[in-house]
């Protein structure tokens, strides 16, 4: 999973050909550590059809965007397609739920 910031958001986000489904996190919340190996397995699963991309809420920068897609709890995923936001998991979700929303947006 490739980690992004604010500056690279538009691109990699926004701009994105595809589905994207992007994790906030932090590196000291629990459940986002618990949460990763279950994206990067996604993340192989779903490899050609979504891009996963994780973003640290507290990295230098991103406090501002952040706070102007409305998370306020981490983990928080939130699905993007032509670059709007279709859907959002806030707080560890199991695999099955977060399987349901990917092929809710990769079916759109």
């Amino acid at each position: 999973m490739k980690h992004i910031t604010h500056s690279d958001f538009q691109t990699e986000v926004v701009d994105s050909n595809g589905p994207v489904l992007v994790d906030f996190f932090a590196p000291w919340c629990g459940p986002c550590k618990a949460l990763s190996p279950v994206l990067e397995s996604l993340a192989t699963a779903y490899e050609g059809r979504l891009q996963v991309v994780k973003l640290d809420i507290d990295g230098e920068g991103n406090q501002e965007l952040v706070t102007s897609l409305g998370i306020r709890n981490v983990p928080t995923l939130k699905f993007f397609k032509q670059g709007k936001s279709h859907n959002t998991i806030v707080g560890f979700a199991p695999k099955n739920k977060i399987v349901e929303a990917i092929e809710s947006i990769i079916n759109q």
